[in-house]
Order: structure tokens, then C-alpha cells, then sequence
């Protein structure tokens, strides 16, 4: 069985110790490889020496990070230094390496927005710690089309070894018996594919923004599973100061319009 490949951008010019750390953990819980990545920017320009001696050293402190936050069951990994624009290379390398996931910090989404909605992959954006036994976070509109979404999550929970809190909105309390057939047909869905499914129904508050703050409110243990227009809602809430109460989300891969431009 081939091991789950997973790129981890680290910007050696802030601190990484959390996402190393939960970059390591991951990798053990889904028996996944990591690949390391620092792009030095291309914008100096340096003769050849120069260059090579950079990126040594750039590649020695990678290194000696990786190696003090990998102390206990260490994941198998390997060191990547390259020079050029983050954004670019790494989705340029995603499909070299054939990555399956991407791990980062949430505090590194505006310099690679750009690289997060041209990947074909999920993406992974902690905010703080990831769980180990992931229980991941679908909110579905029983009222709007939702399959694709369904086999997109699917195919997450089956990555990262996680199961999946469905939380159905609905419109119209009285076509209740409608809705629970439809929630009780993507339970056996999702579980078909032996992924745990749970599955619960509220009232739809409004609008896409209004279901995530429903969501941030109530659902704080999971990781959501979001769409484009959905992580630039979460980036608007938290430029309003809404505390972002997950431990992170996920960004589901898939044809993405221009990046959002909100920072987090």
C-alpha cells in the first residue's frame, strides 16, 4: 500500500514548532510521509555560490527544526529546499511529488492563497492543534444540490482517517419527514464506504456566513470541511473578530475562483 504523501510549507523566518508538531502527529496517525518545503524567494539575485551556500543553509536549519519536534515516533520525512515563488512552487511540486495533502498554518494563508485554490488536493489550515481521531464537519443544505459534496467528503474522511458529523440545515419544519429520509440516505452513504457517519438537523439560520457562525458556536471539537465561498466567510467573520473556535479546517480541492484577500 502506497503511504500518504504530505507537503508542509515552513517559513524558517517564523516559528513552526505547532505545525511541525501536528504535521508529525498526522503523518503517524495516517501513515503518511512528509515532505518539508522552503522556498527561498527569488527576488535576490545571486551567483551560483551564493545561491548554493543559501539554500544550505536554509536546508541545515530546516533540518535541525524537523529533527527537535520529531524526537518521539518519528514519521518518515525528507527536506526540500528550492528557490522561487511559494505559491508556484508548490503546486508545481504538489504535482511532481504526487502530494495527496497539504499541512499548514493558518497565519501563512495570505502569502499562499494563490497555491491553495489551483491545488487539486485537500489542504489542512490549523489554528491551533489537530485532533488525533479527527471527527471532520460537513453543514449541508438539504435544499440546494449536495452529492458531489458528499463524495468530496468521503474521500477526505478516507485520507486522513477521520469520520464525519453531517449537520443538515432545513427550510420548513413541516416537510420534516422529507428531510430525515434524505439525512438517513447520506448516513448510509457515507457509512458505506466505512467511514462513521453522524448526522444531525437544525433550522437553517440564513445565509452561508449565519451557518458558520451556528457552526463556530456549537460545533468547536470538529474540523469543517469548507468550499472556496465558505473560507472567504470564515476569513470576513474573523476580520469582524469572530473567535475562530476550530482547532482548523479543511479546504476541499476542486475548480477555485481568484483567491480571497482577507488575512486571517
Amino acid at each position: 500500500m502506497r503511504r500518504k504523501k504530505i507537503l508542509v510549507p515552513v517559513d524558517i523566518s517564523r516559528d513552526t514548532a505547532n505545525l511541525l508538531m501536528n504535521a508529525g502527529r498526522l503523518a503517524q496517525d495516517i501513515q503518511g510521509r512528509l515532505s518539508c518545503l522552503a522556498v527561498i524567494d527569488d527576488s535576490e539575485v545571486l551567483d551560483e555560490a551564493d545561491s548554493a551556500q543559501q539554500r544550505r543553509k536554509v536546508e541545515i536549519e530546516l533540518s535541525q527544526r524537523v529533527n527537535a519536534h520529531f524526537t518521539q515516533g518519528k514519521p518518515e520525512f525528507d527536506i526540500i529546499v528550492t528557490r522561487g515563488k511559494a505559491s508556484e512552487r508548490i503546486v508545481q511540486i504538489s504535482g511532481n511529488l504526487n502530494i495527496d495533502l497539504l499541512i499548514m498554518q493558518a497565519n501563512h494563508l495570505p502569502a499562499l492563497s494563490q497555491a491553495l485554490f489551483e491545488l487539486k488536493i485537500p489542504s489542512v489550515i490549523l489554528f491551533g492543534q489537530l485532533l488525533s481521531g479527527t471527527t471532520l464537519l460537513l453543514p449541508v443544505n438539504l435544499n440546494a444540490s449536495y452529492y458531489q459534496n458528499i463524495q468530496d467528503s468521503i474521500d477526505i474522511c478516507l485520507l486522513l482517517n477521520a469520520s464525519l458529523k453531517v449537520v443538515s440545515y432545513i427550510d420548513t419544519p413541516n416537510r420534516a419527514k422529507l428531510y430525515k429520509e434524505k439525512v438517513d440516505d447520506i448516513k448510509r452513504l457515507v457509512e458505506k464506504e466505512n467511514v462513521p457517519c453522524m448526522t444531525t438537523m437544525r433550522k437553517n439560520p440564513g445565509d452561508g456566513e449565519l451557518i458558520l457562525k451556528d457552526l463556530l458556536q456549537t460545533d468547536t471539537d470538529s474540523i469543517p470541511i469548507l468550499w472556496a465561498d465558505e473560507l472567504r466567510m470564515m476569513q470576513t467573520l474573523a476580520s469582524q473578530g469572530e473567535g475562530l473556535t476550530w482547532p482548523g479546517v479543511v479546504l476541499a480541492p476542486g475548480k477555485m475562483p481568484a483567491p480571497p484577500t482577507v488575512s486571517l
